[in-house]
């Protein structure tokens, strides 16, 4: 019976089972480096994403103008008279 086996690169025929198992785990981690390598610039880019996901969540917006805390109606800069409503909108609508 052989005990051949079929790897990425090559064919490992008869060597002693712990030299198969060193040539495995050396492909297996070369295969590891080439996702890591690969997924690395995804990593940042899901990352930028979530914490702009997380500070828009954080931001409060006005549901009628849209201004937030860092960017208040101009030129006179407005509070906020509830959750997602300005003092702004409240004197348009009043």
């Amino acid at each position: 019976m052989s005990t051949e086996m079929w790897t990425r690169d090559a064919v490992i025929e008869d060597y002693p089972r712990s030299e198969r198992v060193k040539v495995l785990l050396d492909q297996a981690n070369e295969c590891l480096d080439d996702i890591e390598h690969k997924v690395e610039p995804q990593r940042s880019e899901l990352q930028a994403a979530a914490e702009e996901l997380v500070e828009n969540a954080l931001t409060r917006v006005c549901r009628v103008c849209g201004c937030t805390d860092n960017d208040a109606c101009q030129p006179t800069p407005c509070y906020w008279i509830e959750p997602g409503f300005c003092s702004k909108c409240e004197d348009e609508e009043g």
